[in-house]
């Protein structure tokens, strides 16, 4: 970050030996993981730059929010209706799981054809990141926070290549978008309450269209195989990554589960199991 926001962090009352640590980390973190990654694309520059700007730009922009009058209302998940957040003139920040955006706003700055261009050519050319016969990845369960890059980056330096993510940090978010179409309050309203019943979060009760969704999103990706991903003590996940397990193997889908925190203590046990399991679908 080019801006000096020492002084925005010291007002925060944030602890700045700390912060630089973090940041040290996560500045290293990233380096080594995406941006050494080989032939890849120029059009993910853009988001090199909003990443290293959310300790900066994006807090000091809420900040003047803040001053402004405007609310700023956190949430952990994608649950949360945004569009009451907005109606309500108020701001939502995602604290754990992220959050959506306004697509006309977003696109006013960031086209929505800035690297989907690039990745089309790149199909047309049959250029990809990985050669031809690479395991293709479905990555399943719980979502993947900043700076939580540790399965990505062992199952893609194991050789495979990940394809999809059925998380509430992946395309669940924005799938099944609100029906704008209503004319009333009511019809409005009904339709926000018909657009969230439709997320299938872990164990909710009955839950068929979350497995319908993987088997899904497997077909459609062309992908050889799914990694149901687990953190340690996300009750939700782990009890639902056995039904899940089941489901996939019973379509003669190969997958492998895996239970896990945040450290890096069994990245190793963790890299031979993935190894073995691209191994079998190769």
């Amino acid at each position: 970050m080019s801006t000096d926001y020492r002084r925005m962090w010291t007002e925060l009352g944030m602890d700045l030996k700390a912060h630089d640590a973090l940041l040290d980390a996560l500045n290293q973190g990233y380096r080594d993981i995406y941006l050494s990654q080989k032939n890849r694309p120029q059009g993910m520059r853009y988001f090199d730059i909003v990443l290293g700007q959310v300790h900066g730009q994006r807090i000091q922009e809420l900040r003047e929010e803040q001053q402004a009058g405007r609310k700023i209302i956190g949430s952990y998940c994608v649950f949360v209706p945004e569009e009451i957040v907005l109606a309500g003139n108020a701001t939502l920040v995602g604290l754990c799981s992220g959050a959506d955006f306004a697509m006309e706003e977003v696109e006013k700055v960031l086209p929505r054809n800035t690297l989907c261009d690039e990745l089309e050519q790149r199909g047309k050319n049959k250029e990809g990141v990985r050669p031809q016969g690479t395991p293709r990845i479905l990555m399943s369960g719980c979502p993947m926070a900043v700076p939580n890059w540790k399965m990505p980056h062992l199952v893609e330096s194991a050789g495979g290549l990940i394809v999809g993510e059925e998380s509430c940090v992946g395309e669940r978010g924005n799938r099944n978008l609100v029906d704008d179409s209503g004319q009333t309050v009511d019809e409005l309203i009904e339709a926000l309450v018909n657009r969230y019943f439709q997320i299938e979060c872990a164990i909710f009760t009955p839950n068929p269209d979350r497995l319908e969704r993987i088997k899904k999103m497997y077909s459609d990706s062309k992908a050889d195989g799914v990694i149901h991903y687990s953190i340690q003590f996300c009750q939700p996940y782990i009890m639902e990554s056995i039904p899940v397990e089941k489901a996939l193997e019973a379509e003669g889908i190969p997958c492998l589960r895996v239970e896990t925190d945040y450290s890096m203590e069994d990245a190793g046990q963790l890299s031979t199991r993935i190894e073995a399991f691209l191994e079998v679908l190769r």
